[in-house]
């Protein structure tokens, strides 16, 4: 749904709004460990239904902070890289490798921050999202081409079928190891 909103709205809103939104769920998530430092899950009461709502919006945040990052990048890569297949496999290649290579990373860094921040590294992913949009607005340029749509989009169902083609069954396994 949102790989086909950057296609119609272009890929910049969505690459400013991923972590505007990553923002967002992190001050959700520091309110809510601000609120209730030793909460008492032992008793089912407001302060809990509170704070499982607070982390809930939080966590529903970080994961549409994905949804609208992963499908802007990879098609701000592919409109770059439009002329030039060869490129486009290293660059997006890349991309996946350094996903994974974050991933890997922000756990030891994120361990590191709270054990000498405590609940106040939360202010650092709050900046570090800010920063990222404050340079995604400053040095990302897109050519965008909107293009009216001309025939009603496929189902789903149909949308599945392109998992019959050869290369994406191949590719597929792997892609989703990775993820």
């Amino acid at each position: 749904v949102l790989g086909g909103l950057s296609d119609r709205l272009g890929r910049k809103p969505l690459l400013i709004a991923a972590p505007l939104l990553g923002a967002c769920s992190s001050c959700f998530l520091f309110l809510s460990v601000s609120l209730f430092p030793h909460p008492n899950g032992g008793t089912l009461d407001a302060r809990l239904l509170l704070l499982l709502l607070l982390i809930l919006i939080g966590r529903l945040c970080e994961g549409a902070t994905t949804a609208l990052n992963t499908p802007a990048c990879l098609g701000y890569i592919a409109d770059a890289t439009v002329d030039a297949e060869k490129l486009r496999a290293r660059v997006m290649t890349g991309f996946e490798v350094s996903t994974v290579g974050a991933i890997a990373l922000a756990i030891p860094f994120g361990g590191k921050v709270s054990s000498v921040l405590g609940i106040w590294g939360f202010c650092v992913v709050i900046v570090l999202h800010l920063i990222n949009a404050a340079v995604i607005v400053s040095y990302v340029r897109e050519n965008v081409q909107r293009s009216v749509q001309k025939r009603k989009s496929s189902s789903l169902f149909e949308s599945f079928g392109m998992l019959g083609d050869r290369r994406i069954r191949t590719f597929l396994p792997a892609w989703l190891c990775i993820n």
